[in-house]
């Protein structure tokens, strides 16, 4: 027989041709590539939804750091620090004579 085309045996019974184990290891390549695709189909999918969650979330903190900035200005304007300089701390604008000015 050829050696191509022989079977192997094991107790004299057939265990599979090489045609046929060609074809079995074609079919599990396959498999294998199928569930490949779709297991990278599912991961690609979850990465996306990942991806527009950060997004979100990345608009809601821009969104978040424009108020407090604002919030902020309002709340350093000089003419409200002066009010609560002027009433809570009872401290008041130094006249002209009272000013000194330190050369260094």
């Amino acid at each position: 027989m050829n050696a191509i085309t022989r079977v192997a045996r094991i107790d004299g019974l057939p265990l599979i041709s090489l045609p046929d184990l060609k074809i079995c290891l074609l079919v599990v390549a396959i498999f294998a590539s199928l569930l490949s695709i779709v297991y990278i189909k599912d991961y690609n999918r979850r990465l996306f939804i990942n991806f527009q969650e950060a997004q979100q979330i990345t608009s809601q903190l821009h969104t978040n750091y424009e108020k407090l900035l604002l919030e902020k200005s309002a709340w350093s304007r000089q003419a409200r620090v002066q009010m609560i300089a002027e009433q809570n701390l009872a401290m008041e604008v130094p006249s002209q004579s009272q000013v000194v000015m330190v050369k260094l």
